[in-house]
């Protein structure tokens, strides 16, 4: 075991509920008190906090996420740290143990401990105490590449060699109860399915991602990140810039250089038409496309090859279930529900389908065969181009739903739908 000398901590406490929970976690770090050369307590104005009496009191450093950023502020504070760990202390955390002095030591075997906690009947592994060092070099997402906050630490844990990790099995470490909202209860739901273990299944058809973007800066890096962080990753992800005016290029050319990430661009002609600009290149047996500002599941390709595998021939698109978030504010989201699909089989049920299908997973042979996407004279071929080529494929092949939901989208001011206000009615008169 490590002997450990003089002041080697630093802990930050993020995601605080009330003062008397925070004043609680304090005063459980008591026995440590000879080891911690210093407290950060994230505190975004949410709340009042007040502690009336703790041993760190001159210790204590009060921060603010910069814009609400969690993961950026963290690795801009994590930088300027001199001492040997950081011990984290997420939400309603405290010790209830004598023996934390033996708990919390690592050798030069592992880099980090977690813990297990219970948070609406799932059970998120959760990093307790990090070598400073390698945090520098394994720096947290930050905000615009995850869909809310509470995916933060599960989805960094998803990235760092197991072997590496070292769980802590005793009972040294408990929460206050907390009462859950519906929408928090589907966040940390979906946090937990970082850890998911990953699987590698042989003979299943390779799947590919398509993603047009156009102004999307705020929100297109989720939606990338969401593929790469998967238990099973696609073979290729396509994405092609559609004559952006913001940023979008900017933070899309930090993602060159990941293995399988191709990155297109070209004067703003319309999804349909760029979507068409990637398909000559797509090679694997099926393409997902995904919309700019959605994201996927951290188990969504698992999923869905297992529903391609005994797919018929015939069946140009799979689609299943979706969730909606509704964006609230530039920094968060909430859950608005699920969307269940149902089986489609003619135009007329296309056409009173009550939302888009999702997710759109198609065969990229027939996908070739039928040119593409349509480009109809309504809007340029700007708008509706998922019920264009749906309608398209109908045709002569079928599509196929299955009770399955891996796909969230994000309800939001700047989609192209909200913005143009072109009747329904309008475009179903170029619907042949």
């Amino acid at each position: 075991m490590v002997q450990t000398k003089g002041k080697d901590i630093h802990v930050i406490m993020i995601n605080c509920v009330s003062s008397y929970s925070l004043t609680k976690s304090l005063a459980s770090l008591k026995c440590l008190e000879h080891r911690i050369e210093g407290i950060t307590i994230f505190n975004d104005g949410y709340l009042n906090l007040q502690i009336n009496s703790s041993p760190f009191n001159k210790s204590i450093n009060y921060v603010k996420s910069i814009e609400q950023d969690v993961g950026t502020t963290l690795n801009n504070l994590i930088q300027r740290i001199a001492c040997d760990y950081i011990l984290f202390l997420d939400n309603n955390a405290f010790f209830t143990s004598d023996t934390l002095e033996e708990e919390l030591s690592l050798d030069n075997t592992f880099q980090l401990l977690t813990y297990k906690k219970l948070s609406n009947a799932e059970i998120i592994e959760t990093p307790l105490l990090v070598k400073v060092d390698f945090l520098k070099k394994n720096p947290f997402f930050k905000k615009s590449q995850l869909p809310f906050k509470e995916a933060l630490f599960s989805s960094w844990l998803s990235k760092i060699d197991r072997r590496c990790i070292k769980n802590v099995q005793y009972d040294f470490i408990k929460q206050s109860p907390l009462k859950q909202s519906q929408c928090l209860s589907q966040r940390i739901e979906f946090a937990n399915k970082y850890h998911y273990e990953r699987n590698y299944y042989e003979g299943l058809p390779s799947i590919s991602v398509m993603i047009s973007n156009y102004n999307m800066e705020h929100y297109v890096e989720n939606a990338i990140n969401s593929c790469f962080l998967q238990t099973q990753l696609p073979q290729n992800i396509f994405v092609i810039d559609d004559g952006s005016t913001d940023d979008s290029f900017k933070n899309l050319e930090k993602w060159i250089g990941y293995l399988g990430f191709n990155l297109f661009k070209t004067e703003n002609m319309g999804k349909a038409k760029a979507m068409n600009k990637l398909i000559p290149y797509i090679n694997t047996d099926f393409v997902l496309e995904l919309d700019a500002d959605d994201w996927l599941d951290p188990n969504a390709f698992g999923v869905i090859r297992r529903h391609l595998k005994d797919l018929p021939q015939n069946v140009a698109l799979l689609y299943g279930n979706w969730r909606l978030w509704k964006q609230t504010s530039a920094n968060d989201v909430r859950y608005a529900g699920l969307r269940k699909g149902k089986p489609i089989s003619n135009k007329q049920e296309l056409i009173s389908y009550p939302f888009p299908l999702g997710p759109r997973i198609y065969r990229t042979s027939i996908l070739k065969s039928i040119n593409g996407f349509p480009l109809i004279e309504f809007e340029n071929g700007r708008m509706y181009e998922d019920v264009s080529i749906i309608n398209k494929l109908l045709k002569n092949y079928e599509l196929f739903y299955k009770d399955f939901t891996v796909y969230n989208v994000r309800e939001h001011n700047l989609s192209i739908t909200k913005k143009n206000h072109s009747d329904w009615s309008d475009f179903l008169k170029y619907l042949d």
